[in-house]
C-alpha cells in the first residue's frame, strides 16, 4: 500500500473516531465494517444478504453494518472526507452529468430522465481535474438541466480558473457571469446550419453568426473523455448502477464513499 493510500485510510478512520464517539466497546472494528460496506457498494447486494455471507466477509448481523452506515450518512463523514483533501484551487477541470435510473424505491426525489422519458431517476453532477481528483458531486432530479446544476457544483467546491463542458452547458449569460467571477467556461459551439427557407420579405430566417472555438479551446475539449471515463468507472459500483435506496440521503452516502475510494484507490478488502 502506498503512502497516499495509507493517508486516505488513516484520515477516514480518524474522522469516524472523532464523530462517532462511544464509550461502549464494539466487537467488530471500524475497518471491518468499512470492508463490508464497500462489499455492498461494489457488488450491489442487499443488506439482508449479508446474513448469508461467510464469516470472513460479515461476522455479525446485517443490522450492525446497516446502522453503522446510516450513522456515517447522517454525520456526512464521507462528504467532509472529500472536502478535506481539496487544498489548491484547480486551474482546469472537466464538468459533466450522468443519470441513474430509479428501481421504484424513491418517489418524491426522482423525476423522468431527459433521454429516457419512460423511467425516472437521479442526476449526478461533478467535475474532475488533471490530478485525477473527483470533486464533491451534486445529486438532483433527472429532469434538472445541466446548466442549473453548474453553479451548485461550483458553490460546494473550489471555483476553478477554467471549466470545460459539453454542449449541454451552452449559455452566453452563464459564460459572462462566470467570467466576471474569474472562471472561464469553455464548451463546443453548435454548428447551426443556415435555413434555406425564406421569410415573407424574401430573406433567409437565420442571420446570426456564431463564434467558433479557438485552437486553445479545442485542445482543452479533446480531454473531455476523462470525465466520461470517470462516470463509467463510477457506475462499476453496482450499488450506484441503479437507485436501490429508499432514502436519497443513503444514496448520497454511497456516492460520496465511491468517489472517496476512487480518489484514493483504496481497497478495504
Amino acid at each position: 500500500m502506498s503512502r497516499k493510500h495509507q493517508k486516505y485510510r488513516r484520515h477516514l478512520l480518524n474522522l469516524i473516531c472523532q464523530n462517532l464517539k462511544n464509550n461502549r466497546r464494539h466487537k467488530l472494528s471500524i475497518t471491518h465494517k468499512l470492508n463490508v460496506i464497500e462489499h455492498v457498494l461494489r457488488e450491489g447486494i442487499s443488506w439482508m444478504s449479508l446474513n448469508k455471507l461467510s464469516s470472513y466477509k460479515a461476522r455479525g448481523d446485517e443490522s450492525t453494518y446497516r446502522k453503522f452506515f446510516y450513522k456515517l450518512c447522517e454525520t456526512e463523514i464521507f462528504k467532509t472526507a472529500i472536502n478535506n483533501f481539496i487544498i489548491t484551487i484547480p486551474k482546469q477541470v472537466y464538468i459533466d452529468t450522468t443519470t441513474i435510473q430509479n428501481k421504484s424505491c424513491l418517489k418524491k426525489d426522482v423525476d423522468y430522465c431527459s433521454k429516457d422519458k419512460k423511467h425516472k431517476g437521479l442526476k449526478i453532477s461533478t467535475y474532475y481535474d488533471n490530478n485525477r481528483f473527483i470533486y464533491l458531486p451534486v445529486i438532483a432530479k433527472a429532469n434538472v438541466h445541466d446548466i442549473k446544476l453548474l453553479e451548485p457544483t461550483l458553490d460546494i467546491n473550489m471555483k476553478p480558473k477554467c471549466l470545460v463542458g459539453d454542449k449541454g452547458y451552452i449559455s452566453s449569460q452563464l459564460k459572462n457571469k462566470l467570467k466576471n467571477n474569474g472562471t472561464e467556461l469553455v464548451y463546443p459551439y453548435r454548428n447551426y446550419n443556415k435555413s434555406t427557407k425564406l421569410s415573407k420579405n424574401g430573406e433567409k430566417k437565420h442571420k446570426k453568426t456564431y463564434s467558433k472555438n479557438t485552437a486553445e479551446d479545442k485542445t482543452k475539449l479533446k480531454k473531455r473523455y476523462l470525465i466520461e471515463n470517470i462516470f463509467a468507472s463510477l457506475k462499476q459500483f453496482r450499488r450506484l448502477s441503479f437507485v436501490y435506496e429508499r432514502n436519497i440521503k443513503y444514496f448520497k452516502g454511497f456516492t460520496y464513499f465511491a468517489c472517496y475510494l476512487m480518489n484514493s484507490n483504496i481497497g478495504y478488502n
